[in-house]
């Protein structure tokens, strides 16, 4: 279970995937990130869920701001970890949502 490897994990690397086409014109994409362990091992994929081309505009528009969902896909690519955020103002609460549509918390 991947939860399991997370706990016991002694040190976790994220990187983040970038795109070409993003460096190059400033436009910013679909965030997509890389999970690794302590041996330098790729555990799992993050990648944000777009829905489309008004997601993409709203992601220019309003930045950090904006809503998401974000999903952690571990190496057999099963969704293991769901994250989802509404669009905020001011204070924003963030779900984290288990492989079994567990909400584990906010």
């Amino acid at each position: 279970m991947f939860l399991n490897w997370i706990e016991t994990a002694k040190e976790l690397v994220i990187k983040q995937n970038k795109e070409w086409v993003e460096i190059l014109t400033g436009w910013e994409s679909s965030n997509s990130y890389s999970i690794f362990d302590e041996q330098g091992y790729k555990r799992a994929d993050i990648f944000e869920r777009s829905k489309g081309l008004f997601d993409n505009l709203l992601k220019q528009f309003w930045g950090s701001h904006r809503g998401f969902e974000a999903i952690i896909l571990n190496t057999n690519n099963t969704a293991a970890i769901r994250f989802q955020r509404s669009a905020y103002h001011f204070f924003s609460s963030l779900t984290v949502i288990d492989e079994q549509e567990v909400a584990l918390g906010h």
